[in-house]
């Protein structure tokens, strides 16, 4: 940090818990404590830099009163390590003029409609709820059923129940279904069933594509009665669910009532500039499809893309920062004017022609609310939350509009502290930040280094075969995790990767491994310096441990597992020069 006179940190109220900026920080902090010791000493100083924390919103961290929200408020500012709060005071009438709010509207969208569609989505699940005799407590298409299903399927694979595990995972999909239901069109839920379950075909039905000498061998099906009942029981509903899909009767009100929204606003203005924020990529890819198929928006000079995160962590294809930049590019000059986005564009979107904002049943925090409707900059602007009337939507946006109120009041009151008492507490907490993170290192080490790799062994989550021990796995770049076992090949087919051939990933890949025989989805083959190797998802397994007593246990992430894993050893595995 010595080569730094000056950081700013824009958007400063990440700087807390794990955020990137926060370890930043506590780097400066650890570096100013010791800075006190060597000016006792009477020695030479580090030299450190001036930090400037800029954020328009830093919210009250899920405070219920004045004093948790001025906590939040306090603990922002000993991470920052900020010595006050500066606001505009003196000129706040001119900000005023200057940085105009948006006029503001709620959008209710009456969910009272029949719904056959999702009608028969819920009926199908029912079905697989009988036939496994899982019975939930939550209604059909929530989160909390989505929580519930999910930990149904992990508690399955633990006590190695192939049926109930199976079930769950279809399960989820149909609730997936559900929610693109009640947030997009029909067909695009519909569609997500179709290809899940086209994919569990071809998953089941493998034919090795990594065996030049076998053109002419027979596809060998993997199916067991369950399979054969999950599939069987999507195909005998499908012809229904596809005329459903396409009777716009049934079509979702929340959509009719977007429709309304956007063609008021950019009818109503002469360069109407836009952006819907909505939950996931594939609400915004499809809004977007949405947006093409229909000519009244053309009509109206609509021109539409959408705007994704980069990360890897979801089924649809991530934008890379190049093609983010590219679309931003274009809304910033016009050739796009209504952007379709998640998360990724409520923080640093600087447009100022932007003056329409809308969110599209998607209602998070007081920060995000705050940062969103900034995005409109343009005079006379707009910013609308359409929703639907049973969703809660309404609800948590009132409650996050007192949330801001009471994070003005206490940054006031922070404001007015006296200046002792205010370093004190900022003293404290930056002490208390430093033990938390000391004990958390050391609970990590804890977790990392307790458990030996040959006390592992690894099982296929669908019908719990024997894979390979935890001594057979090296890892590649601190990241891959490749099993090393002699003859691992002999378990496993190759089959193309359908899912990066759909997101185009541009990175080298030989396809998809499943187990020989289940057909479930293992990992994928890497090229790593010339040598194929299996790379394997821990998501994919059950890991039992062999301690004092034999556990099983699931992962979400190999981070999560409490064992360090030696790095691949290159040399072991490359081909001598003389076998050429």
């Amino acid at each position: 940090m010595i080569d730094f006179s000056l950081i700013i940190i824009d958007e400063c109220h990440h700087t807390q818990k794990e955020g990137v900026y926060n370890n930043i920080m506590r780097r400066y902090l650890k570096e100013k404590m010791k800075n006190r010791k060597l000016a006792k000493e009477n020695k030479p100083l580090i030299p450190q830099p001036q930090i400037l924390g800029l954020t328009a919103s830093p919210g009250v961290g899920g405070a219920t009163s004045n004093s948790k929200a001025e906590e939040h408020i306090l603990k922002i500012c000993a991470n920052l390590d900020a010595c006050r709060i500066m606001t505009v005071e003196e000129h706040a009438s001119q900000l005023k003029n200057q940085v105009k709010e948006p006029y503001k509207k709620t959008v209710i969208a009456d969910d009272k409609r029949r719904d056959p569609f999702r009608e028969r989505i819920t009926e199908i699940m029912t079905d697989i709820q009988n036939y496994c005799q899982l019975h939930p407590k939550s209604e059909f298409g929530t989160q909390p059923y989505e929580q519930w299903v999910i930990r149904e399927e992990k508690k399955a694979a633990k006590e190695e129940k192939r049926k109930e595990r199976v079930c769950a995972e279809h399960l989820k999909k149909y609730n997936d279904a559900l929610q693109i239901n009640d947030t997009i069109r029909m067909v695009d839920a519909y569609n997500h069933l179709k290809n899940f379950y086209k994919e569990e075909k071809s998953k089941k039905t493998v034919r090795n594509y990594d065996d030049d000498d076998d053109d002419d061998e027979p596809a060998v099906s993997k199916q067991d009665e369950t399979d054969e009942f999950l599939i069987g029981l999507f195909h005998a509903k499908k012809k229904q669910l596809k005329e459903l899909a396409r009777k716009p009767e049934y079509e979702n009100e929340k959509l009719i009532q977007l429709r309304n929204t956007l063609m008021e606003e950019f009818t109503k203005t002469e360069e109407p500039r836009g952006i819907i924020f909505t939950k996931t990529r594939l609400s915004a890819f499809a809004l977007f499809q949405w947006i093409k198929d229909n000519p009244k928006f053309e009509e109206v000079g609509i021109k539409a893309h959408y705007l994704i995160g980069a990360g890897h962590n979801s089924e649809m294809k991530p934008m890379t920062q190049n093609e983010q930049r590219e679309v931003i590019d274009k809304f910033r000059g016009g050739n796009v004017n209504l952007l379709i986005a998640t998360t990724v564009a409520e923080e640093g979107l600087d447009i100022k022609e932007c003056n329409i904002v809308i969110r599209y049943g998607l209602v998070t925090n007081e920060i995000a609310m705050v940062q969103a409707r900034g995005r409109a900059r343009a005079d006379e602007s707009t910013y609308a939350l359409v929703a639907s009337s049973g969703s809660g939507a309404v609800e948590r946006e009132d409650v996050n509009i007192f949330r801001e109120k009471m994070m003005y009041k206490a940054i006031q009151h922070v404001q007015k502290m006296p200046r002792e008492e205010y370093l004190n507490k900022i003293q404290d907490f930056q002490l208390q930040s430093i033990v938390e993170k000391k004990m958390k290192t050391k609970r990590d080490q804890c977790k990392t280094y307790k458990k030996n790799p040959s006390l592992i062994t690894f099982l296929c989550k669908n019908c719990y075969k024997l894979i390979c021990s935890g001594e057979d796995i090296q890892i590649i770049g601190n990241m891959h995790h490749v099993s090393v076992k002699k003859d691992f090949q002999s378990l496993y087919h190759i089959r193309e990767n359908k899912t990066l051939q759909d997101k185009h990933a541009d990175y080298q890949t030989n396809g998809e491994i499943i187990c020989k025989d289940c057909g479930q989805a293992w990992g994928n083959m890497m090229v790593h310096r010339g040598l194929d190797l299996p790379c394997l998802k821990i998501r994919n397994f059950v890991v039992v441990f062999e301690d004092k007593k034999t556990t099983k246990q699931i992962f979400k992430k190999w981070g999560e597992l409490p064992i360090r894993f030696p790095n691949f050893d290159y040399a072991a595995h490359c081909p001598s020069s003389d076998e050429d």
